[in-house]
């Protein structure tokens, strides 16, 4: 299977009627006419929220200083000595709940 079938849609889980049907399927903010891939796309939003959370955590644990998250990244406090040490640091612990995940 090549890269274009393996990421299409799969528009046979969710549908316009399950999604008004079921009130707990959409995401709170969204309308019932809100289109099916933004109730598709909204579990992989959530789960990437988690991963985040983890690797933050993570990283504190690890004597990291996180400042905050941004979008997918995170501001870390470093001196301008250590940043490329802090940056390799937190790459690790992602690729690593990358894989666990």
């Amino acid at each position: 299977m090549g890269a274009a079938e393996q990421w299409e849609p799969d528009d046979t889980r969710v549908s316009r009627p399950v999604l008004r049907e079921r009130g707990g399927a959409i995401p709170p903010r969204h309308s019932p006419d809100a289109l099916p891939r933004t109730a598709q796309n909204f579990p992989v939003q959530a789960n990437a929220a988690e991963i985040m959370r983890y690797a933050a955590i993570a990283a504190t644990e690890s004597g990291l200083a996180i400042c905050c998250s941004i979008h997918d990244a995170f501001l870390v406090e470093a001196s301008i000595v250590n940043i490329r040490d802090v940056e390799a640091a937190l790459c690790r612990i992602m690729v690593t709940l990358q894989r666990r995940c």
